[in-house]
């Protein structure tokens, strides 16, 4: 068993130049400096990573755009209602940073191809955030549109995809001043005399084109739904660090659907 894996783990170091799938290279192959005893210091990986180019992961994206229309335009000849476009981000998108990763902070990755997405699950949760706190529907009308625990929503929220998967990275930085404050859970107390302890991580950089589609058998659902997603993104962004003004996208381009 050990050859097996000693075997494996050769040609795995040997072909990382080859490989093209983000989610691998970001969460399993990330180097060992085995003269360190240690993984490649985070600013150095990340930094490669972001230069990574991906030719046939833009390949693969590109035949998934298109299957992807495919089957909205299958589902709307069986009768559903469809809407999609590509729209593109105004600021760093940060989806699931607080998945497990070696690096401290995660991403949201397709499996097992590898590209960073926005799940269904994450757009309907900031859609329905929408409908409730800006549009004050009522809960029917939100149990209607996006279901709950025991009920099944009428419109069908499909992961929205990138364009591309070459260099659409960016390194970003947080810098907490009072680490030790935080991590010893109040036992060293907030003060300025503490030393910021700056964190790096990973995001998919501004100006990115993502497509994002929905259906359903409701047309007035599906209006309601898009009109959530559209203002729902631009004003609360999505993902991580939206107080901060991460995870928005351009609303306008929201009204060039098909």
């Amino acid at each position: 068993m050990c050859g097996i894996l000693n075997k494996i783990e050769y040609e795995i170091r040997n072909n990382l130049s080859e490989c093209n799938n983000l989610y691998l290279l970001f969460n399993c192959y990330i180097e060992w400096e085995k003269e360190r005893t240690q993984i490649k210091p985070k600013n150095i990986y990340l930094r490669e990573l972001m230069e990574k180019e991906t030719k046939e992961l833009d390949e693969l994206l590109k035949n998934k755009v298109s299957r992807q229309k495919k089957l909205l335009k299958a589902l709307k000849s069986e009768g559903y209602n469809i809407r999609f476009c590509n729209v593109s981000s105004i600021s760093p998108v940060a989806v699931g940073m607080g998945n497990p990763n070696p690096f401290e902070n995660g991403l949201t990755f397709q499996q097992p191809y590898g590209y960073p997405i926005i799940p269904g699950s994450a757009q309907k949760g900031i859609s329905l955030m929408y409908a409730r706190d800006v549009l004050n529907l009522s809960e029917e009308r939100c149990t209607d549109i996006f279901g709950d625990e025991e009920k099944k929503g009428s419109v069908i929220f499909f992961d929205a995809i990138p364009l591309k998967g070459s260099k659409i990275f960016k390194v970003d930085i947080m810098n907490p001043h009072y680490s030790e404050y935080y991590g010893t859970k109040g036992k060293i107390p907030p003060a300025d005399y503490l030393s910021p302890v700056p964190i790096l991580f990973m995001t998919v950089k501004k100006g990115i084109k993502f497509m994002f589609s929905m259906a359903s058998l409701n047309n007035e659902n599906l209006n309601e739904a898009w009109e959530c997603l559209k203002n729902g993104v631009f004003l609360f962004g999505i993902g991580g660090k939206t107080h901060v003004g991460y995870g928005r996208f351009n609303k306008d381009e929201f009204e060039r659907y098909e």
